[in-house]
């Protein structure tokens, strides 16, 4: 038989040469217009390659990443060739079900490198990345060298090589033993996107021509128009050198200090920064600085893109249309992408059913909202970039595509110890890799700023604040003070030994906008928050507005917009007297300014942040019955604990915050943030009585680093994690079983509740997979349906177990996704507990009877 008579790629048909050739030109182009200059010099630099020898190596090693499907088991499983091969006896073999591909290539590649002579080591670097190009599949290969099928292989190989090395005696090159983890990465990134892009409709017709002359040609040109079609392709960009050139709304006169300083700093530098991180009060213009610090980085990095992290989806969704308007003022003809859970519902994508897993995952990877962090700009939550330092299916992708851009992790402060070992590894691969990042905090502990820093430096750090540090690539250290800041303010801080007690909240948030005003009231739980709006509600008769997360996806959308319109820059439409009950979904990013604040206790950092949202705007009018910023912070009873509050935040970071606002009535921003910031978070100035209670944080914050371990990649000075044997977890499915998390709490899960009337739209769609009633949605208005219904909720909440829930799990559009039949509004649980959605309160768990 032919070579070209085996099958790679069915429906339509594309042999195993075919597949090959267009795969490896792929790669070449995916090389050339998509990674970045920096990172094709790291290639060049770990593989000891020439620019065109990188290129005809990458080409030729991808074209090779099928070469384990020319073996009997997978190639019977097409009828026809199954016929053919049954005339040629020498190719006839027992089958073996379940026979995995790519670990057949892994050894055969290892033999035919071994006959050839080539270096050991990197010839087991690089079978191993054409063994794991199919992440988290379990299954042997099935090579034996004494088989017909690996003269068959030796053939595909050495036709390759003759393709993309021109010279048979082409040898493998050697590794930097140092970095070679860094060139597995990128190749096997390389591997799995040039695979995707050659099996798509893009070369569906390629088994017409590919035996034309113009062959190469012909794959060469579609692969170029689909990288620039898909958005992959980045728009080049020479960003202004300015601060002014960058956000031309901004006079010169009207920059703040940070923003000159930023400017200066940048400016001056011999040495371009790898990291910068901007320490300064909440008002100072952070986020401007931070972009232009970035788009600096870039153009020093040849970057071309950038991803700005942001702690939740709340404020990701205000970010992105920021950048967007940066965009569209430098007619830069690009979208910005939003990368969060259901950011596919903000899209016009659609999603087509595919008969395979295997094919609904390269669908979603190469659908607009995935590729985000594959295309140029994007916005999201920190979790997407976390997800490329942790050993997640296709997690390589992430690393891949942060790899051409500069990455900017906003709150950097607002992480605990779980996602600051994630973040700290993110860190360490971004350096190796030479993607710069920017972090972004008001208010940074100490001991997290030293871990944070330690990827880069190990110089020790002054402890001044408002703070610029910038760290270059040989490990130098800057830091430049900032002597001014724009925004003075001194917040009258009082403690009210109210918490726990809804109606003497509500009582004084009331009294709070007797006279006018926009207050905040900010509680630590969903269910603090509802019991307070009702109580308020009970006696105030002017605007009230409730938000948390547990509104259903679609209403919480337009709560979100609502607070923002009402409490936000455009004045217009602020209310005279208005009270907003919240969680912590108001805490971080939001710009959003009111006239006072009452918060429950929370750690020191926490209460800053909340606090600047108090006077956050000079141009905000204030009634005559707020001319001075207040925040009243609400704490136990004298021998009362701290309730809900205990379980969110450990007890002595409330008690250390408890004990400084007892000692100060009143606090200046900036001049007492850092202060005040590093005693809360230091055990030494804690009472002896209290010893107890930082020795179990202590050994929190350490069981959590710990429990981090299993799912980190390797540091990049090793072998790189999916080609040591590492366990792959599924990035997809629901919370409560997903393993690979980039936060650590309490297993949730989203749950949509649906009246019979969504429920008989959804039926069609329900069948039974492995005994359990699944919803395979691949209908975009369906989906939406669905999704716009639900919430995310503790499983706890529900009763702690998955069997409390009814079995219809969704898939497709809807993983991750459960859905509860709902009579009345209501549904009524296994154990008794009823769930409904409240128009004004959100989700209701109410307690039954078994």
């Amino acid at each position: 038989m032919n070579i070209k008579e085996f099958w790679a790629k069915t429906d339509p048909f594309q042999s195993v040469f075919t597949h090959s050739l267009v795969s490896g030109r792929v790669a070449q182009v995916l090389l050339k217009e998509y990674v970045s200059e920096s990172a094709r010099k790291i290639l060049e630099d770990v593989l000891q390659l020439q620019p065109d020898e990188l290129t005809s190596f990458v080409g030729y090693l991808v074209s090779l990443h099928d070469i384990g499907k020319l073996e009997y088991s997978f190639q019977i499983q097409n009828d026809a060739i199954q016929d053919r091969i049954s005339f040629h006896s020498e190719l006839c073999e027992l089958f073996f079900p379940g026979v995995r591909h790519e670990k057949t290539g892994l050894n055969c590649l290892k033999l035919i490198w071994k006959q050839r002579g080539e270096d050991r080591k990197c010839s087991l670097v690089m079978a191993k990345i054409i063994g794991a190009h199919h992440q988290g599949k379990t299954g042997e290969g099935n090579f034996k060298q004494t088989s017909n099928w690996f003269d068959i292989q030796k053939e595909l190989e050495n036709q390759m090589r003759g393709v993309f090395l021109k010279e048979t005696s082409w040898s493998l090159p050697q590794l930097d033993p140092e970095r070679q983890s860094l060139a597995s990465a990128l190749l096997l990134g390389l591997t799995i996107l040039s695979d995707w892009i050659s099996s798509g409709p893009t070369f569906s017709d390629a088994e017409e021509w590919i035996d034309c002359d113009d062959a190469s040609d012909r794959i060469t040109a579609a692969a170029h128009t689909f990288v620039e079609q898909s958005g992959l392709a980045p728009l080049r960009k020479d960003w202004p050198e300015s601060f002014c050139g960058l956000w031309p709304s901004i006079p010169a006169e009207g920059r703040r200090p940070l923003q000159v300083e930023i400017e200066t700093l940048l400016k001056r530098q011999k040495e371009k920064p790898l990291l910068t991180l901007i320490e300064a009060p909440m008002g100072e213009g952070k986020t401007e600085a931070g972009i232009f610090a970035a788009v600096q980085m870039a153009k020093q990095w040849r970057k071309e893109g950038l991803y700005f992290a942001l702690p939740t989806a709340a404020t990701a969704n205000q970010m992105i249309g920021r950048v967007q308007a940066l965009l569209n003022t430098h007619q830069i003809d690009a979208d910005v992408r939003l990368l969060r859970a259901m950011s596919w519902l903000q899209s016009d994508e659609s999603y087509a059913a595919h008969s395979t897993d295997e094919q609904n995952v390269v669908a979603s990877w190469l659908a607009p909202t995935k590729r985000g962090l594959l295309g140029q700009f994007a916005v999201g939550t920190v979790d997407q970039a976390m997800l490329a330092a942790t050993n997640v299916k296709y997690g390589v992708l992430r690393l891949l595509g942060l790899s051409n851009k500069v990455l900017i992790i906003d709150e950097i402060h607002s992480y605990d110890a779980y996602m600051g070992e994630i973040i700290v590894r993110l860190l360490e691969w971004c350096k190796a890799l030479e993607i710069p990042v920017v972090m972004l905090s008001a208010t940074l502990p100490p001991s997290l700023k030293e871990k944070l820093l330690s990827p880069y430096t190990s110089q020790k750090l002054s402890g001044e604040y408002p703070l610029i540090t910038t760290v270059d690539s040989a490990e130098l250290l800057t830091e430049r003070k900032i002597h001014q800041t724009s925004h003075h303010l001194e917040v009258a801080a009082c403690i009210k030994p109210i918490l726990g007690n809804k109606e003497q909240i509500a009582a004084a948030a009331v009294e709070e906008v007797q006279d006018g005003g926009c207050v905040c009231v900010l509680m630590n739980t969903v269910r603090e928050a509802q019991e307070v709006y009702r109580a308020i509600k009970e006696r105030f008769d002017g605007d009230l507005v409730l938000f948390h997360a547990q509104f259903p996806a679609q209403q919480r959308a337009e709560i979100e917009k609502a607070c923002i319109r009402r409490y936000g820059k455009d004045k217009r439409f602020r209310p005279k007297r208005s009270i907003l009950v919240a969680t912590q979904v108001v805490e971080q990013s939001l710009d959003v300014d009111f006239d006072a604040m009452i918060t429950a206790i929370a750690p020191m950092d926490l209460l800053l942040q909340r606090m600047g949202r108090v006077f956050r705007h000079e141009d905000t009018p204030r009634p005559q019955s707020h001319t001075e910023a207040r925040l009243t912070v609400l704490c136990p009873e004298k021998n009362s604990n701290y309730g809900a509050s205990s379980f969110v935040y450990p007890e002595c970071l409330l008690n250390s915050a408890k004990r400084l606002l007892e000692n100060k009535k009143h606090i200046r921003i900036p001049e007492d943030l850092a202060k005040l910031v590093r005693e809360a978070y230091s055990p030494e100035a804690a009472p002896k009585e209290e010893a107890e209670q930082w020795m179990k944080k202590l050994l929190r914050d350490d069981v959590e680093a710990g429990a981090s371990q299993q799912y980190l990649l390797n540091p990049p000075n090793k072998q790189f994690s999916a080609l040591d044997g590492m366990a792959i977890f599924d990035d997809e499915g629901d919370s409560y079983s997903l393993t690979a998390k980039t936060r650590l709490g309490e297993p949730s899960v989203r749950i949509a509740l649906l009246s019979p009337l969504e429920m008989d739209s959804l039926k069609p769609f329900i069948q039974t997979r492995n005994g359990q009633l699944t919803a395979l949605v691949w209908k975009r208005e369906i989906a939406e349906m669905v999704m716009k219904r639900s919430v995310s909720v503790r499983i706890s909440r529900l009763g702690g177990s998955k069997s409390c829930l009814l079995d219809i799990k969704g898939d497709m559009l809807l993983s991750g996704t459960r859905i509860f039949p709902a009579e009345n509004g209501c549904c009524r649980l296994k154990n008794g507990k009823t769930l409904s959605y409240d128009p004004e309160l959100g989700l209701l768990i109410e307690e039954g009877e078994t």
